[in-house]
């Protein structure tokens, strides 16, 4: 197939993760541009992953390399007005991480995307992990059984300012994909509790419509090799359904053994294809090519946005909220 479609990267370097770019290499497009404000940075990055142009300024970018897309990759800050300039050039959107911080926020994200008519898809790499997968199917098939319980633990490293003078305990992100981790268990939030504790931790629990309850422990702290996820899911009648560091699965119904997901890096298996990267940007530029809705727009994204919100909420008032979304 030829390279039909010009790829670019705008943001920041330090936001963006080493798989992602890996993918981005690798997938049949043309890699145009990257846009960095730190000149040293995209000269770099042009030199190893191989863009055609480097750039500092985003309006410069996008007028002169006209990407058919760009990969939004910044601080929680920066990340929605990078959006919108894109889409105000007619370049579709990838953007890593949650698209605001409130519904206001999103809604206002929406409407540009909507008067540009192009696509805007949120990245989160886990959704597209073999693991992620495969689990998101045996949910849904109902092997499992009736869900009962769910439960999410999350944790990244400490960054010195990771929303840029904002003062929420934890990065908006970090909530937000825990959040997106719970919405896709099916779990439907009615009522939220959360406590903050001292050194970048949230623990929360979510009652859920039907009366499931899940709980969430955030972290935010320590060193690169303290990262990691898990996310449990217990039926009613036993079934147990486990994703660890998004690329490992084990579940089971009682003692029977339903499935596996266990790769081995050492042995070769690509963490740009475990960890969802590579999926993520090729369902991506499918949406490009075919011209259709993208995997993981905006709509499905709000409810996430908005369960973090309450989160924090809960936390910052240590009074029990209600889910809305309006």
């Amino acid at each position: 197939m030829s390279k039909d479609i010009r790829l670019a990267l705008a943001g920041d370097m330090g936001h963006i993760p080493l798989p992602l770019l890996y993918a981005m290499a690798d997938e049949d497009v043309r890699f145009e541009a990257i846009c960095d404000p730190n000149p040293s940075r995209t000269d770099l990055a042009v030199r190893t992953y191989g863009a055609r142009w480097p750039f500092n300024d985003i309006e410069q970018m996008l007028r002169e390399a006209e990407p058919d897309a760009v990969i939004v990759a910044a601080p929680n800050s920066q990340r929605a007005q990078l959006a919108k300039t894109c889409l105000r050039h007619r370049s579709a959107v990838l953007l890593l991480g949650a698209p605001g911080r409130n519904l206001t926020e999103c809604r206002a994200l929406a409407r540009a995307a909507r008067q540009a008519n192009r696509q805007l898809m949120v990245g989160l790499p886990q959704r597209f992990s073999p693991a992620g997968s495969r689990a998101q199917r045996l949910l849904e098939s109902g092997r499992l059984g009736p869900v009962a319980a769910v439960e999410v633990a999350l944790t990244w490293p400490r960054s010195p300012d990771p929303d840029e003078g904002s003062d929420l305990s934890l990065p908006f992100d970090l909530v937000f994909d825990a959040a997106d981790r719970l919405r896709r268990c099916a779990v439907e939030p009615e009522r939220i509790w959360a406590v903050a504790r001292p050194y970048g931790h949230i623990a929360a629990m979510v009652l859920a419509t039907d009366g499931v309850v899940a709980t969430l422990g955030l972290h935010h702290a320590g060193t690169p090799q303290a990262a990691g996820s898990r996310l449990e899911v217990r039926s009613e009648d036993g079934g147990l359904l486990v994703v660890e560091d998004d690329v490992n699965l084990i579940c089971t119904a009682g003692s029977q053994l339903v499935a596996r997901h266990q790769p081995r890096f050492g042995a070769g298996d690509d963490p740009r294809v475990e960890q969802g990267f590579a999926g993520m940007i090729a369902a991506f530029v499918t949406a490009l090519r075919d011209r259709r809705g993208v995997p993981f727009g905006l709509p499905s994204a709000t409810g996430s946005v908005a369960l973090a919100a309450a989160i924090f909420k809960a936390a910052r008032t240590s009074r029990p909220v209600n889910f809305q979304t309006r």
